[in-house]
């Protein structure tokens, strides 16, 4: 295909070829071509030697050593983390209804959109926190059933 092909709708690729005009021979000296762009990659490649680009693949990885974990200790850590996710997440419900009970009845423009702000970021916050409490609170349990199961050994992952 020539390059004036992918311009070409599709139904007239097969017809004649376009006429294009021949460029003149004659067109006068010409710049040098390229100079200006292998000097800024020449100047990117230097820059770029300078920054590790790539992820630490799994041999230069530090290997943890579970075997000092108390595993008592991590599963009371866990459920405690878990409780305290689930009293979150009651506070934040208590405040989405009454949030919901309680709307804002001023005629301020301001006061309205003050309000909408402050409920969206008391709620987000919430959640957020009852999110990672929860999450924290299944890897102390995870991590517990791991090291009283035996399963740790001497380093993690092995």
């Amino acid at each position: 295909l020539c390059g004036l092909d992918e311009l070409l709708p599709r139904f007239r690729r097969g017809a004649a070829e376009p006429v294009v005009a021949a460029e003149p021979d004659d067109a006068g000296p010409a710049a040098e071509v390229g100079t200006i762009n292998d000097k800024l990659l020449a100047e990117i490649e230097a820059a770029k030697s300078q920054y590790r680009i790539e992820a630490p693949q799994e041999e230069e990885r530090e290997l943890v050593d579970v075997s000092d974990v108390n595993p008592v200790q991590s599963v009371l850590s866990g459920f405690a983390a878990l409780a305290a996710a689930y009293v979150f997440w009651l506070g934040v419900s208590f405040a989405a209804e009454s949030f919901a009970e309680h709307p804002v009845t001023s005629e301020f423009y301001p006061i309205q959109r003050i309000s909408t702000i402050m409920r969206t970021v008391v709620l987000g916050l919430g959640t957020l926190l009852t999110g990672l409490t929860a999450f924290a609170g299944v890897g102390l349990l995870a991590l517990g059933g791991k090291v009283g199961l035996g399963l740790g050994g001497d380093e993690a992952g092995e």
